[in-house]
């Protein structure tokens, strides 16, 4: 091969991959998810982060290296029966992402660098792995969603409402800054809507097979969000053939059994370490106060921090009222999905911690953005398409929304180092004193623009200070 013909050859891919819509989206988010140069995790994201290097290192799922810091033992069980230490989060998520870490790992292990938590060179090359890996995860989901939404309306609103999903959604603060299980369940919600659609178009016994895996992998991820699978469980299981049945459920089953035997053989639930979460859910008149605070709160509110997601109730109505060109089992799927989405919000309302501790704006309800994003390109279509006598108010209004939401999600990603939910001189922790949520006086949004308005002014002065549970090198958060 001459090496005329070879660089002809990657001057051709790179043209053909600048001229691919896809390939340049998932490019955009990776720039913006990762230009404010610092992750966002939280203590309950480090042993997804540190779990695969033990992986590599043990050859199993112990968390004994990375025990000897107070903060991280918090997220550890030591089991009696096993002798180690592990997560009491769900494995899925960082059993997935480990072929992502086989560089940085190799990496490592050339440098003779020590793979602990007590090591700051360690911590930093962890972090930085943690965010490049949760903003490829994240890259990924948006740019299936804009697959997925290519197939119900026009493609230009598909893009649109793809960024939208990408910008001014908490996808871009939470889901692509750290290894939260919503980086993963949002990829899965937005690949089982997208076999969904192909299953549609196309019967085939293998995208019963990839649906059922995708399922098992999407409930193991956060158990919480199993809710979400009742559509599909109506779609395969009461309109299907017994063969397609029967295929759909071997994939889910061989997909969840490894995960089950894991939580069973060591948490002797089928819940995992999760048990302890599901047994803490009440039903009492608090989740009324839960219901509005995790709606319209100033400083957890989902309408609050992303309003453009009221024109998401606009394309629900749109579809029940069937003014979209939709296929019926697509419009009928839609709706169960509708219907859903409230279900899981009561679920997190249910909490006692509903407000999701430390984190920024409405973490809990980030796994459902995808649902919420399709529900949101519908009402553009019909709004921009059928509407053409859209009243300049209605556009006006819409566009102050988006400009709002994309704010918020850039003051979160370039200001928020947790100062506002931790306790300090001028206020009380947010899970000490959750009332704090409702004080529009105090946004959680604009507090680290007060700190500093460079953010990268700030972003130095919290390395320098090393306190920050955002960004602690020295050890876990």
């Amino acid at each position: 091969m001459s090496v005329s013909y070879f660089f002809s050859r990657v001057n051709q891919i790179t043209t053909n991959l600048l001229k691919n819509r896809l390939f340049l989206l998932f490019i955009l988010c990776m720039i913006i998810y990762n230009i404010n140069f610092h992750p966002i995790p939280n203590y309950d994201t480090v042993t997804a982060r540190v779990l695969p290097w033990g992986i590599f290192e043990t050859h199993s799922f112990n968390l004994d290296a990375f025990v000897d810091t107070p903060s991280f033992k918090m997220q550890t069980k030591y089991i009696d029966n096993y002798g180690h230490y592990l997560t009491v989060s769900p494995i899925t998520l960082p059993v997935l992402i480990t072929p992502f870490y086989v560089i940085p790992y190799i990496f490592v292990k050339i440098m003779n660098i020590p793979i602990s938590l007590n090591n700051s060179t360690f911590v930093l090359i962890s972090l930085i792995t943690e965010k490049i890996v949760a903003s490829i995860l994240t890259s990924c989901s948006v740019v299936i969603l804009y697959l997925v939404l290519q197939r119900l309306i026009l493609d230009k609103y598909a893009l649109w409402s793809s960024v939208l999903y990408a910008f001014a959604t908490s996808t871009w603060v939470i889901s692509s800054q750290a290894l939260w299980q919503h980086s993963m369940a949002e990829l899965l919600l937005c690949l089982i809507l997208l076999i969904l659609l192909w299953i549609i178009d196309a019967e085939s016994l293998t995208g019963y097979a990839l649906l059922g895996v995708t399922s098992a992998l999407f409930v193991m991820n956060r158990q919480a969000d199993a809710i979400f699978l009742i559509p599909v469980f109506y779609f395969v299981l009461i309109n299907k053939p017994i063969i397609k049945c029967i295929v759909y459920v071997v994939g889910l089953g061989l997909a969840a059994a490894p995960f089950i035997l894991y939580n069973v053989t060591y948490f002797g639930s089928i819940f995992g370490g999760y048990m302890v979460n599901a047994a803490v859910l009440q039903i009492t008149p608090s989740i009324l106060v839960a219901l509005v605070g995790y709606t319209i709160s100033p400083n957890r509110g989902l309408f609050f921090f992303s309003p453009i997601l009221i024109f998401s109730l606009v394309g629900i109505w749109v579809i029940l009222k069937n003014k979209v060109s939709l296929n019926p089992v697509i419009r009928t799927l839609l709706l169960l999905f509708a219907l859903c989405i409230p279900i899981n919000l009561l679920i997190y309302c249910s909490f006692p911690v509903w407000w999701g501790g430390e984190s920024f704006g409405y973490r809990y309800l980030v796994d459902s953005l995808p649902l919420l994003t399709v529900f949101l390109g519908c009402a553009i279509e019909y709004l921009w398409s059928k509407k053409p006598s859209l009243s300049a108010s209605v556009k006006v209004i819409f566009a102050i929304f988006v400009l709002w939401s994309v704010l918020v999600q850039v003051c979160g990603a370039f200001y928020y180092y947790y100062d506002w939910d931790i306790k300090n001189s001028q206020h009380e922790s947010v899970n000490t004193d959750p009332s704090r949520v409702w004080n529009i006086l105090d946004l959680q949004i604009f507090y680290g623009v007060s700190l500093d308005p460079n953010p990268y002014s700030l972003l130095l002065h919290k390395i320098k200070v090393n306190r920050s549970s955002s960004f602690n090198l020295t050890q876990s958060q």
